[in-house]
């Protein structure tokens, strides 16, 4: 029996559960399992983090998760994707039944028997996943032509999706919301399809766009982007010289597009606590978000939502802005933010932030549920928000937690008894802290 001290190397959530991928290739669920999205069969709930048995990715090492409001998806590093959870449109990803409570294999013939390397689910009714040739498959709700295949149609299983509409580029992200998708090559282009009923995926004309068209990168002051988010009112973009920019769709917002560019260039007071801009009415803000705040500090790292974001800069620090109902933004209170506010790095024990995540998902009533993340450069994991379920894995489910947490501040440390697991609720597996384990690997388990 030997001990085993883990690095998180990635955190998702849902609606009302977690999940964490350690350097091992282990994945570990947290919160509710209304829809047995957590793979733990047999558990209700669970306000810890809990080791989903390695045998239901069939031993294979876990390289990336993903996860919609009630679904989880797995890549293996030998190009397998898992699927697990229940999908409110009544479609199952794991193309298997219409729920499932463990991991199981999507066939590869779904793929054309290619390997995967990415994967995507960030909403809960709309998948793609990329191959390592570079082919994108795409299902689920055709919603405005989201899906990128030149219709409007629902897809129960994944399709191809036409390689000449993202100019055969390497893909690198594929980002959604429920009314556009933004996809995301290694040249730094950036490509959509989706609601166009104002222009606002940059076309000259008004209809949706259910085929992938590059945005022109003009848009963005002709330099190549690093990174998108995209929400239902919000598209965000870094660049690779590390400048923020912002556009946020006018058909949304009820406002007139005045500019030949499709870009509003009205702001109005409601939004200014989500786009971390300062509300200038009939001014031009340039559609730069948060530069002023950040004193030339350049933006390395973000994550931004519909209600609330972060950024992270080259000097490691992490600002953030907008709803914080739930504590989510992290800054000892649950007061809105109207503009970019830096963060206590004390929380974090003075490590150095290597990746931060957050979710703001709304229930079937618009009921917010928003908690974030934060790994550190050694690996360790907090987390803050929301925590009605035990989705922060605290070990506890108090309500609303406003500064961040250490999950496991010591480490994941799991000592199996033995070599075989005796049920999926993982009895047999305890959960210890040590402060000065050696990195050891579970390979050979």
């Amino acid at each position: 029996m030997k001990t085993v001290h883990e690095k998180v190397i990635q955190v998702c959530g849902g609606l009302f559960h977690s999940n964490v991928l350690v350097e091992s290739g282990k994945v570990f669920s947290m919160g509710s399992d209304v829809s047995n999205q957590l793979g733990l069969e047999g558990k209700e709930k669970t306000d810890l983090p809990c080791l989903i048995n390695p045998k239901a990715f069939n031993n294979e090492r876990i390289i990336q998760i993903c996860i919609g409001s009630n679904i989880s998806m797995a890549l293996s590093q030998n190009g397998n994707v898992y699927t697990w959870g229940r999908d409110s449109w009544s479609f199952t990803i794991s193309y298997c039944q219409s729920t499932c409570s463990m991991p199981k294999k999507m066939d590869s013939n779904l793929f054309m028997n290619e390997q995967v390397r990415y994967i995507s689910a960030e909403d809960k009714d709309l998948y793609f996943v990329v191959t390592k040739s570079n082919k994108v498959f795409s299902w689920g709700k055709g919603t405005f032509g989201r899906l990128g295949l030149g219709n409007n149609n629902d897809q129960l299983v994944p399709q191809l999706v036409d390689s000449k509409t993202y100019n055969d580029e390497k893909v690198v992200k594929i980002c959604f919301s429920s009314l556009y998708t933004m996809l995301l090559t290694e040249n730094g282009n950036v490509f959509s399809c989706g609601r166009n009923n104002g222009g606002q995926l940059c076309s000259e004309h008004n209809n949706d766009i259910n085929t992938f068209q590059l945005i022109q990168p003009k848009r963005f002051r002709n330099e190549k982007v690093k990174d998108v988010e995209v929400t239902k009112i919000f598209l965000f973009v870094l660049t690779k010289s590390g400048v923020l920019f912002l556009d946020f769709f006018c058909s949304n917002l009820g406002l007139t597009d005045t500019n030949t560019n499709n870009v509003a260039h009205v702001f109005i007071d409601n939004f200014s606590s989500n786009l971390g801009l300062t509300a200038r009415n009939n001014e031009n803000v340039g559609h730069l978000c948060v530069p002023k705040y950040l004193e030339d500090d350049k933006v390395i790292k973000m994550c931004c939502k519909d209600s609330h974001s972060f950024v992270v800069t080259s000097s490691g620090k992490i600002y953030c802005w907008g709803n914080n109902v739930n504590g989510q933004l992290g800054l000892g209170h649950n007061k809105n933010v109207s503009h970019p506010k830096e963060m206590n790095m004390l929380h974090f024990n003075g490590e150095k932030v290597i990746s931060i995540d957050t979710n703001t998902k709304d229930d079937d009533n618009f009921k917010n549920y928003g908690y974030s993340y934060a790994i550190t450069q050694t690996g360790k994991l907090f987390t803050w928000g929301s925590n009605g379920f035990g989705q922060l894995g605290l070990g506890h489910n108090t309500k609303s937690i406003n500064t961040p947490q250490p999950c496991y501040s010591r480490g994941f440390g799991i000592v199996p008894n033995n070599k075989t697991y005796k049920n999926t609720s993982f009895e047999d597996v305890k959960i210890e802290f040590h402060n000065d384990s050696p990195n050891v690997h579970s390979d050979d388990w």
